[in-house]
C-alpha cells in the first residue's frame, strides 16, 4: 500500500492523530488508549481548530470531549486561556 499521499512535511496535531487512526485503526485497549491520551500535547493552532469546530457544528464541550476523547476540563480550560466564547 501506498501512504505517501497522507504524508506531508508540516502536520497537524490533528493530521498525526487521523494518520494513525488509518494506520492502525482502532484495535488498542482500554489501558493503552487511556495512556495514549494522557501523553497527548496539543499546539495553539490544533487547539483553535478544535474550538472552532464545536462552534461550527454547534457542541457543547461533552459532545467535544467523545469526538476528540479529550476531558471536559481540558476543553474548558482552553476556552478560558483562548478566551474563547
Amino acid at each position: 500500500m501506498d501512504f505517501n499521499h497522507l504524508l506531508k512535511e508540516n502536520m497537524t496535531v490533528l493530521e498525526v492523530m487521523e494518520l494513525d487512526r488509518v494506520l492502525f485503526g482502532k484495535n488498542e485497549d482500554q489501558d493503552t488508549e487511556m495512556f495514549n491520551q494522557s501523553h497527548r500535547s496539543y499546539d495553539k493552532n490544533t487547539i483553535l481548530k478544535i474550538l472552532n469546530y464545536q462552534k461550527e457544528y454547534n457542541l457543547n464541550n461533552s459532545q467535544l470531549s467523545n469526538q476528540f476523547k479529550i476531558s471536559r476540563t481540558t476543553i474548558t480550560k482552553w476556552k478560558r486561556l483562548m478566551n474563547f466564547t
